[in-house]
């Protein structure tokens, strides 16, 4: 379940509130209401088949953030803090271990590249509109509502408002 691994109080309380069941309804039924939201969107897709693959690139895109996140952070930190001691070494030679890092970057972004172009089996304008709408739209609106979510629970540590042991 969503909330079921999630430090207390990273979601907003009332998602995550149970009912006499001890089930968080209110996150259900904003998850249900999300799911509905995109599924609305599809129903102007030609084919199930076409729905699917918006659904496994979406999921596919979203999967890879972390790659991105862990690309850009080994290299900001190997330019902004190049002394700064590590646990360890991902190789003994700098230059192979940024190359790599950069390596990464390109083949994430040629991954994501070419999500974005839609199969022949988009056909009208509005089917391919749909399709960039549902994986660039989805997937920012995704990954800036994590952001925010985790900067509100960030803030509520820092303020002391939220012990960030507790779980």
């Amino acid at each position: 379940m969503l909330f079921a691994s999630v430090k207390n109080g990273v979601f907003p309380d009332f998602l995550t509130k149970s009912n006499k069941h001890n089930v968080p309804q209110n996150g259900l039924i904003v998850q249900a209401i999300d799911v509905s939201i995109v599924m609305l969107l599809m129903v102007l897709m030609p084919s199930v088949n076409a729905i699917y693959s918006i659904l496994v690139t979406m999921t596919a895109i979203t999967s890879l953030l972390p790659y991105l996140l862990l690309f850009t952070t080994f290299l900001s930190l190997k330019k902004n803090r190049p002394n700064d001691k590590r646990p360890f070494k991902a190789t003994r030679n700098s230059k192979v271990a940024k190359s790599i890092a950069i390596v990464g970057l390109l083949c994430y972004f040629l991954g994501m590249g070419l999500s974005l172009i839609p199969s022949d089996e988009y056909k009208t304008l509005m089917q391919k509109v749909i399709y960039e709408v549902e994986i660039i739209g989805d997937g920012f609106f995704i990954s800036w509502l994590g952001f925010v979510i985790w900067n509100r629970y960030e803030k509520k540590v820092k303020n002391g408002k939220i012990d960030n042991k507790s779980a």
